[in-house]
């Protein structure tokens, strides 16, 4: 069994420990909630499927044939997805291999 002094020091992190969990899980809660309620604030004010993104797309540069299909499912906006070097805003933020 622990001593009075390690069960004190073991108390109080452990006290320290659980107040931190649950300031996490409700920082996780509200921004579950604000995710929740995104999409609706964005169609709402004209972002259609952005989900209210307005930073600077993320650049992919594509190597072989990418099906358009699989390429659909970036967003406009929020995504350049090119095969060209040219074709992109900025360099390349990350590269998709078929």
């Amino acid at each position: 069994p622990p001593t009075q002094g390690t069960w004190d020091e073991d108390s109080l992190s452990s006290e320290t420990e659980i107040n931190m969990l649950q300031a996490m899980l409700a920082k996780a809660v509200q921004r579950k909630e604000l995710e929740l309620n995104a999409p609706a604030y964005a169609d709402a004010n004209g972002a259609n499927g952005s989900n209210g993104y307005s930073g600077p797309s993320f650049t992919v540069k594509t190597f072989n044939a990418i099906s358009p299909v699989g390429l659909d499912r970036f967003p406009k906006g929020k995504y350049s997805v090119a095969g060209n070097d040219d074709a992109l805003p900025d360099s390349p933020m990350a590269i998709m291999l078929r």
